[in-house]
């Protein structure tokens, strides 16, 4: 009995150094690993650095200082979008007649052409213009051309 067990403390202290010299092997793999990342590091570091200056000299180059002229045509196109979209109405509700949903969504979800507000802004304007205006049927607002001149 006295050989089986020391040949059981014999395999024990065999797996226990081998186990060791996984860990010493480990150890120095890891040690390894850390000196190559300490000497890495400074190299990606000055790398990080020339992408961070060549992104600031793209922004500076990027965001030039505003061009009046094209600030004068921008203002120009947005007023003549108003007056697109105010007959765009018109043609539309000279069509056939059409409930003020219908036509709202015809501007603003089919064509894309302005927001809900946008839209009810220009409207509110053909009616003080009196070019149109909308007539309540059973709880539905129907809207109405008031001018034969409205289309032109």
């Amino acid at each position: 009995m006295g050989d089986a067990i020391r040949e059981s403390f014999l395999r024990v202290r065999q797996d226990k150094e081998a186990q060791d010299e996984k860990i010493d092997k480990l150890s120095q793999e890891l040690n390894e690993l850390r000196k190559q990342v300490v000497d890495y590091m400074p190299r990606l570091l000055e790398q990080n650095n020339q992408i961070l200056k060549r992104l600031e000299t793209l922004e500076r180059h990027t965001t030039n200082p505003k061009d009046p002229l094209k600030e004068k045509l921008v203002k120009k196109y947005k007023k003549g979008k108003k007056v697109v979209i105010k007959q765009k109405i018109l043609d539309i509700a000279l069509e056939k007649e059409m409930s003020l949903a219908v036509v709202r969504d015809t501007i603003v979800i089919d064509l894309r052409y302005c927001s809900r507000a946008t839209f009810y802004r220009y409207f509110e304007e053909l009616k003080r213009e009196d070019l149109l205006e909308t007539i309540s049927i059973n709880g539905l607002e129907i809207v109405k051309i008031l001018s034969q001149f409205a289309s032109h």
